[in-house]
């Protein structure tokens, strides 16, 4: 890990940050557009 991100900014920029993004995404794509719009939308902007 120290290789590939050399510190802990690399470490959070670019594997957790990342990872977080891509599974929020796929989440948000599971819920109806209904749900979406009117309750979970701030949480995904």
């Amino acid at each position: 890990m120290h290789k590939a991100f050399r510190n802990n900014d690399g470490v959070s920029f670019k594997l957790i940050k990342t990872v977080t993004e891509e599974s929020m995404n796929l989440t948000a794509g599971l819920m109806t557009s209904e749900e979406a719009y009117t309750e979970k939308r701030g949480t995904f902007i």
